[in-house]
């Protein structure tokens, strides 16, 4: 029962700290930038160095390009976040 609630209680805190993180324009738009050069560093590495490691094994190639395309949607949610909190400043 006690580790429901440490989880429920981690779950929480993480929330709130994505909350601070996404509320403020600034910190949003840093975290943004950091996730577009990380996409692009991720695309990178699989397209060149990774490539004959990628396609050795199906699973992996699959697990990578999938983790590179949860990151591009992140990015792309968070950018669409921006547009609307600006949209509703008008």
């Amino acid at each position: 029962m006690n580790q429901g609630k440490g989880a429920m209680g981690l779950l929480r805190g993480t929330l709130q700290v994505i909350e601070v993180l996404v509320r403020q324009r600034r910190t949003r738009r840093n975290l943004m930038f950091l996730i577009c050069l990380g996409a692009m560093i991720l695309v990178g590495l699989g397209c060149y160095p990774l490539r004959a490691w990628l396609e050795a094994t199906p699973a992996v190639f699959l697990c990578f390009w999938g983790f590179v395309f949860l990151v591009v949607v992140l990015l792309m949610l968070l950018a669409l976040y921006d547009i609307l909190r600006i949209l509703g400043r008008r």
